[in-house]
Parts: structure tokens; sequence; C-alpha cells
């Protein structure tokens, strides 16, 4: 249902890249036979629309302990964007700032 493609291809190609990444699939749609097919095609998790920001929260937290990423790191980055999962913390361009769990939450 993305504007200029699928997000299943997008899915497969994400994997090609990068079989590491964690991957969950966030979508409108709730059919069982949605869920198969991503999970079949490569992603860690699938969470449909509407969901609570904290069940979010703790299925990133679910990836990222089954998955191997940077042993022992408890940073996520995207973008010179750094997350510290254990502070609270984000960071960019070197400028730090505490969040509340909202914020955290959304940022996730």
């Amino acid at each position: 249902m993305l504007p200029d493609g699928n997000g299943l291809d997008l899915l497969e190609e994400i994997r090609k890249i990068n079989s590491e990444a964690g991957i969950i699939i966030l979508s409108a749609k709730d059919a069982l036979e949605d869920k198969i097919q991503g999970l079949a095609r490569g992603a860690d998790d699938y969470l449909s629309k509407p969901f609570h920001l904290r069940e979010l929260s703790m299925r990133i937290h679910s990836v990222r302990r089954r998955r191997v990423f940077d042993v022992g790191s408890n940073i996520m980055q995207s973008n010179g964007l750094e997350i510290n999962l254990l502070t609270r913390t984000a960071s960019y361009h070197g400028e730090s700032i505490q969040l509340t769990r909202s914020e955290f939450d959304l940022l996730l």
C-alpha cells in the first residue's frame, strides 16, 4: 500500500542489502494471511494499526534481544541520530537530551 511500490517487495530488498537488520512491519492490513506473508518474507515481527506505543517499544526490545547487532551495544543509530536504550537519551551532532517515556517510545 505504499504510493510507489509494495512493502513486501521493499522488505525483500532490505534483506538482500542487510540480512541482519531488525524489521517490524507496521501495517493497516490486519488479516492473518497478510501477517503470515510479511513474516515469511523476512520481517521479524508484524504489528497492525492501531497499536500502543508501549507495545511497539517492547516489540523493538524483543527484536533486539533475539538478534545480534553490535554485541554489548545499547545504542541504536540512524542517519546521525543515536538513541541510548539504557539511559533513554538521544543525541544528534553531539547534543544529548534526556527523554520522557513517551518521547522515548515515540522516537523508537
